[in-house]
């Protein structure tokens, strides 16, 4: 099924007569060859798995910029990319990376508690 034909079939019939928790979970087990520690896959398109949005965190991605890392994204799901409309990598990081996000959030959370 093609974009415009998956994403009519959406709208036209209802986004319960159409599930994305395959391609969910298809996405999830392709990304394990990037041997992720952490990855999250979230349905954007409103249940119709026609976009997605993913969050991954690698050893693999040590030294390389955040455009490779894209890339290695994408090769990893070039197939998929046929049957899906949109795919956003909102976050490719290393695990020291994501390890440093975290507590950079919950030390602006704990401040925040403390100020209120």
């Amino acid at each position: 099924m093609c974009w415009n034909a998956r994403l009519n079939y959406c709208h036209n019939i209802g986004k319960s007569e159409l599930s994305a928790w395959p391609m969910l979970l298809w996405i999830s087990l392709i990304l394990a060859t990037v041997k992720s520690t952490k990855k999250e896959v979230i349905d954007t398109s409103g249940g119709c798995g026609a976009s997605f949005a993913i969050e991954i965190v690698s050893a693999q991605f040590e030294g390389k910029r955040l455009l490779e890392r894209h890339r290695m994204v994408n090769a990893a799901l070039v197939e998929e990319m046929k049957e899906i409309h949109a795919l956003s990598i909102k976050k490719a990081l290393t695990p020291d990376q994501w390890k440093q996000q975290q507590e950079s959030e919950k030390s602006q959370s704990t401040a925040q508690d403390a100020s209120s």
